[in-house]
């Protein structure tokens, strides 16, 4: 199919405007899933022979999250239990309230809500068998969080300012920086809109969570996007020496 690009190209921006709105709008106000590496807290994975009911289990991974307590309060936030497509496993993921409780004391609690759980699974299904336990603590999730946006805000703009470089002064009287302005839009715009796609798919799927393979796969639509762009450029520049050419020879014949 054939799209006049050019021709429709108002009503093309105005989509790509609509689209990169409601994107901002849905990151700033849906609830996002994150995972623990992004937050800090635990994952756990467990297999299964006999046939589990994920429903009754995960009533008791609530019920034994309500129970775990410190100084009278609970810590746990939020707790998902899910269960892991085509395969016989099913996966627990619970944050805590880091904030107030002292990082020695928190340690105890996860491993008592690991062990406790696990009790509490066997007792009804005795094939069930934890096979990995990650744990992700407070300061390793503030130094994951703040690495990744730091890291693809550097991406942007040093690819932009390259850009600006690589195809300065091709065509005099054209500023290059224009060349690296509508790259970072363009970056942007491509990014963000595979972000939201993969946020709306985390609201039906629970495990499409917001980690930091989020963050490289969003890292290697950066590094294809501007493939394109710099073919788009490259295109550009050849079409306009071309052009200024042809006025150049059509002023000397005149």
């Amino acid at each position: 199919m054939y799209i006049d690009v050019i021709k429709n190209r108002v009503f093309l921006y105005a989509i790509a405007l609509f689209i990169t709105i409601f994107a901002l709008f849905s990151i700033f106000f849906i609830k996002l899933n994150y995972g623990i590496d992004m937050t800090g807290g635990i994952q756990l994975e467990y297999s299964y022979e006999k046939q589990i009911d994920i429903e009754n289990i995960r009533s008791k991974v609530e019920e034994e999250s309500k129970n775990l307590l410190y100084q009278g309060k609970n810590i746990v936030n939020a707790a998902h239990t899910y269960k892991i497509s085509g395969e016989d496993k099913f996966s627990v993921v619970v944050w805590f309230n880091q904030a107030d409780v002292p990082e020695k004391d928190l340690e105890g609690l996860k491993n008592t809500f690991k062990t406790e759980l696990l009790s509490l699974l066997t007792k009804e299904n005795p094939s069930i068998k934890e096979y990995q336990y990650i744990n992700i603590g407070k300061s390793f999730w503030d130094y994951i969080r703040n690495t990744a946006l730091l890291t693809l805000a550097i991406s942007l703009i040093g690819i932009a300012i390259y850009i600006a470089y690589a195809f300065s002064w091709f065509v005099w009287g054209i500023n290059a920086f224009s060349f690296g302005a509508v790259t970072i839009i363009t970056l942007f715009h491509d990014v963000l809109v595979a972000f939201w796609l993969y946020i709306f798919v985390s609201l039906f799927y629970k495990e499409f969570q917001i980690d930091t393979f989020t963050i490289t796969a969003l890292l290697t639509i950066l590094g294809y996007s501007i493939n394109d762009t710099i073919i788009v450029f490259d295109r550009v520049r050849t079409n306009l020496k071309r052009s200024i050419g042809k006025n150049k020879k059509n002023i000397h014949t005149q």
